[in-house]
């Protein structure tokens, strides 16, 4: 017999979540996160509320890092507003603290930077093994400019620990000298001979995107990566670039990992000026670097999408007041989150049996039930 729970409980909630609406590509995206089926969204950052970004996701780097760029990595040059995040690239001289004449370290041996700019990530903070990665951003193409979006494993030094380029912009040579805009798709692993790794890489020329739409460079796009254990694949606007196989990414005998893109990575967001970004010196300032939100969604376990999704009900769907489940076995517990992941309700029982959701703001939500087998089942559902 069919167990169903007519479920009441007062929300109150002030967060206000909009209808889905055709987002416009120069301005943030103010729909919420979309469902797709089989998957949950399992983590985000939508970048809503203006400041610095959220110190639970994401932490600086600092300083000179890597590439022998030209910037100077602070935390002054990010912020978060209208629904975005905005990393700025500035023309502006700093004191190199780890100034050391003479030194022939690069990092030591420049007594100023001469360009300062962002990097955040989020190491230690959201770490991800496998799913779906969308990042939607306006990357600025002015000479100078290389924005990235990328992950790396948390175990083993570069490029042992692997890295994934879901996207990166900058300058190919011609002749000699980086003038020729491209856009890349990388995966990167620990080489025997080569320091600088192995990679499977794809460049596509930026005049490709360009000639499709001359206002290419003035729009918001979505990179996303698929990321399981047999392949990665990447993303631009659901134009697929580059494919993967994981098994063909293992570090040499005796590196630790041997599989790095079989292991937790973690996300970075930066901005750097100059090197493969080109010579910046006449670019106009500041460069901006604008992501609009960064989405991790992963599957459902197959089981209970076959065997759940056909035994159980929520309805209806868009719901007034009440929402109503229908379903062959018994609910452990039920939480209800927003589309960014945050838990608005939880209970492990249901001894009322009724969910008043009168007082919910008309949008999206996400309801997640466990069932006494282990197996859980998640839906969208849409208050009017």
């Amino acid at each position: 017999m069919n167990r169903i729970y007519i479920i009441c409980v007062s929300l109150l909630l002030t967060r206000l979540v909009t209808f889905s609406q055709e987002p416009d590509p120069y301005v943030a995206d103010p729909n919420p996160a979309r469902e797709i089926p089989g998957m949950a969204l399992i983590w985000s950052d939508e970048f809503n509320t203006d400041g610095k970004p959220d110190p639970k996701n994401w932490k600086y780097e600092r300083g000179f890092v890597r590439n022998e760029e030209l910037q100077w990595y602070q935390p002054d040059n990010v912020n978060c507003r209208d629904g975005l995040l905005v990393i700025e690239g500035k023309q502006e001289q700093v004191v190199n603290p780890n100034y050391l004449e003479g030194s022939t370290d690069w990092k030591r041996n420049r007594q100023y930077a001469n360009y300062t700019s962002s990097s955040i990530i989020s190491q230690g903070l959201q770490q991800f093994q496998y799913g779906r990665f969308e990042i939607r951003a306006r990357i600025d193409t002015t000479m100078g400019s290389w924005p990235a979006i990328w992950t790396k494993g948390i175990n083993g030094k570069w490029p042992y620990c692997g890295e994934i380029d879901i996207m990166e912009f900058y300058r190919d040579k011609v002749s000699g000298i980086r003038t020729k805009p491209i856009l890349l798709a990388n995966v990167a692993w620990g080489h025997a001979t080569y320091s600088w790794g192995a990679w499977n890489t794809q460049k596509v020329a930026l005049t490709y995107f360009t000639a499709k739409d001359p206002d290419w460079c003035e729009k918001f796009h979505v990179w996303r990566m698929d990321w399981t254990a047999d392949s990665i694949k990447l993303y631009l606007d659901d134009e697929l670039l580059n494919t993967t196989p994981v098994d063909k990414t293992k570090n040499p005998d005796g590196y630790v990992p041997q599989e790095p893109h079989r292991q937790k990575h973690f996300i970075l967001l930066n901005l750097a000026i100059g090197a493969n970004g080109g010579n910046p010196v006449a670019s106009d300032y500041p460069i901006k670097y604008e992501v609009d939100y960064v989405r991790v969604y992963q599957p459902i376990p197959n089981a209970v999408q076959e065997e759940k999704e056909n035994k159980s009900r929520i309805f209806p769907n868009p719901f007034a007041d009440f929402l109503v489940v229908d379903t062959e076995d018994e609910i452990q517990n039920i939480s209800i989150y927003t589309v960014t992941g945050q838990l608005l309700f939880q209970q492990n029982s249901l001894p009322e049996r009724k969910l008043n959701l009168s007082e919910l703001e008309s949008g999206y939500y996400i309801i997640r039930l466990k069932f006494y087998d282990g197996y859980e089942l998640v839906r969208q559902i849409i208050k009017k």
